[in-house]
């Protein structure tokens, strides 16, 4: 039984993660469509824009795409904000391809169900805590976007 909740949890915490990949790509395609906006007097044309809404970037790739688009800017993403992103990729990258084989002896001991349980549940809620705050830059981009 535990061993299925197990997977539920799993599935929770890959689900967070996916969502917090989602709002990441959509925030890097905002920040190209903003940075764009400020370098040319010229939309974009119809084959860019599709290019740029298609998205579909992994979790690393994004975040290499924020860095560069704020470089283009002369900006730059904080230390301690690309740390922890890139804390973050490497959560995904651990949750995606190497929990089950790390974890297969505890996932068999049942005492040690509950602690794997903890484990998933923090997961869970870091990526979606990470979602939530992007949901605000999202928001505030969007905002600055209307107004050029």
């Amino acid at each position: 039984m535990s061993e299925d909740k197990l997977l539920v949890l799993y599935a929770k915490a890959m689900r967070a993660v996916q969502a917090f990949e989602i709002r990441l790509n959509f925030f890097l395609s905002l920040q190209m469509l903003f940075g764009s906006s400020l370098r040319k007097s010229q939309f974009f044309k119809g084959d860019e824009i599709e290019k740029l809404l298609r998205g579909g970037k992994t979790l690393q790739e994004a975040l290499k795409g924020l860095d560069k688009e704020f470089s283009k800017r002369g900006l730059s993403i904080s230390t301690d904000v690309y740390k922890a992103l890139r804390q973050l990729v490497d959560h995904r990258n651990f949750l995606a391809h190497n929990y089950f084989p790390s974890r297969h002896l505890l996932i068999q001991d049942a005492s040690m169900h509950p602690a794997l349980i903890e484990e998933l549940t923090w997961y869970a809620e870091v990526f979606e805590l990470a979602e939530s705050k992007f949901e605000m830059f999202t928001d505030f981009t969007i905002t600055k976007i209307t107004e050029i």
